[in-house]
This record gives C-alpha cells, structure tokens and sequence, in this order.
C-alpha cells in the first residue's frame, strides 16, 4: 500500500518544486487552488491504483454527461 503512494507523492513533490517560484509569490486564492487540484488528481491517482474495481473517471464523467444530451 504504502509503494503505491509513492509514485503520486513524488510526482507531485516534483511539481510543487517545479513550481515553487509562481507558487510563492501567488496570492492565497491562486495558491489555494493549486493544491487542491494537486490533492484532487492525486487523490483520483491513488484511488484508480488501489481499488480492485475502480470507477474510472473518464466513465464517470461520461455516464454524468450522457444524461445532458439531448440527441440520445
């Protein structure tokens, strides 16, 4: 369990360094959002890597929209 959370908590230690330069000198809605977006995808990362049957996101959004469409 804990080997497959150190592929997200790298890749995203990667971007926050990469990024640590905007990230400072953002202001808090601008930081604020970058990290929910990283504990989101990584969280949604995590999820489709453990689950034995996950609900894959793309599915999700798609029997989501497919209720929206007027032409079905």
């Amino acid at each position: 369990m804990i080997l497959k959370l150190i592929g997200p908590l790298l890749l995203l230690s990667i971007v926050t360094i990469a990024e640590w330069s905007e990230i400072r000198t953002a202001n808090l809605t601008g930081k604020t959002v970058f990290f929910l977006v990283l504990a989101v995808s990584g969280s949604i990362w995590f999820y489709v890597s453990t689950a034995v049957h996950p609900v894959r996101p793309a599915v999700f959004l798609e029997a989501l929209f497919k209720r929206l469409d007027p032409f079905t």
